[in-house]
């Protein structure tokens, strides 16, 4: 109930900002796989030639994922709380970011993806980024994701 409320409040946030559906533009110079880059009308899913040589399931559950990122607003309250951290500080930045991605990643496997994004965080070869959760983390979430999936659809 408490989660429907607050996605309606940010639906209602993304329609007054006039942000719509996600842009995507082609970045040939990015070295990631794919981010979410600017604000409001501005904002774009950029992504690089990685993705591209992803194979297709990974590849939709990455574009899932970065689109859980836009339809949360991740970006925008990222913005407003760099612009606050001098009063609250680096850590709170790092603990919002992580539970971001895990929201992203939950949002990915809600619209079916939770197989593909398994497969290509599985593939990474290193997590030790501060701004990400422990890649153990990521992927048992995933599964429990998948599996209480699986239970609800069984008749």
């Amino acid at each position: 109930m408490r989660r429907q409320l607050r996605l309606s409040l940010i639906g209602a946030l993304r329609d007054a900002l006039g942000l719509g559906e996600p842009k995507y533009h082609f970045d040939p110079d990015l070295q990631i796989v794919a981010c979410v880059s600017w604000l409001g009308p501005w904002k774009r899913i950029r992504y690089g030639p990685t993705l591209l040589a992803m194979p297709p399931q990974e590849r939709m559950a990455a574009f899932a994922h970065e689109e859980g990122h836009w339809h949360l607003l991740h970006s925008e309250k990222r913005w407003l709380l760099a612009c606050c951290t001098l009063f609250l500080g680096v850590p709170l930045m790092m603990a919002l970011a992580r539970r971001q991605e895990l929201a992203a990643d939950r949002y990915a496997a809600e619209c079916g993806h939770a197989d593909g994004l398994i497969s290509f965080l599985t593939r990474q070869t290193s997590s030790a980024n501060s701004l990400y959760p422990p890649l153990a983390l990521r992927l048992q979430r995933l599964r429990d994701y998948r599996t209480a999936r699986s239970l609800a659809l069984t008749p």
